[in-house]
Parts: C-alpha cells; sequence; structure tokens
C-alpha cells in the first residue's frame, strides 16, 4: 500500500516511520518536482553541502592550530624550567627548536 501511495502521501504515516521509508520518501518528493525546482533543490543541496565542509575544515584547522599553540607553549616551559637549572641557553635551543633571542626574552 505505501509503496502504491507514495506519491499522494504529503506525510509518511506514523505507522511507517523508519530510516529507509524516510529516504524513499525523500526520493519520492525530489522525483515529483519540476526541472525547475529540481535544479533549485540541487543548488540548495549543494550550498548546504559546502557550507557543512566549510565548517568541517574550519573546526580541523582550529583543532590543528590548537594543538601547534600548544606545543609551542611547552616549549617555552621547557625553556623557562631549564633555564631555571642553569641549563647552557645553546642546548636549550637545541633541545627545544627555539632560538636564543626566544630563550633570551624569558630571563
Amino acid at each position: 500500500w505505501f509503496f502504491n501511495e507514495l506519491s499522494q502521501l504529503n506525510e509518511i504515516p506514523e505507522a511507517f516511520r523508519n530510516d529507509i521509508i524516510e529516504k524513499a520518501f525523500s526520493l519520492s518528493e525530489l522525483a515529483k518536482m519540476n526541472p525547475e525546482k529540481r535544479k533549485e533543490y540541487e543548488r540548495n543541496l549543494k550550498h548546504h553541502r559546502d557550507w557543512i565542509n566549510t565548517l568541517d575544515t574550519a573546526e580541523h584547522k582550529g583543532e590543528l592550530r590548537g594543538l601547534e599553540e600548544g606545543a609551542n607553549k611547552e616549549k617555552f616551559e621547557i625553556a623557562k624550567i631549564s633555564l631555571g637549572q642553569n641549563i647552557d641557553i645553546a642546548v636549550i635551543a637545541k633541545i627545544t627548536g627555539l632560538t636564543i633571542k626566544e630563550i633570551n626574552t624569558l630571563k
């Protein structure tokens, strides 16, 4: 019954609600669209997917930036501790990857 009447339904009857039926209903709605409406739908869908991808990329870049900042902060902490232990600045620079100028700013 459901599949025979699918093109006539405006919404899915509660008794038929599940992921597969909802997907079929969505496809049926898409198939009923005229070419102009379908183009508009596809344009909107592309815009939505592009926006989701933009947000995912921004989130990923933010995570990477946070990791880099954390690693850089750790280098400075190690350098501070090392200076407190009177370790040679050249050794600190080699261990942390910081420049001697950067290490000297911690004094």
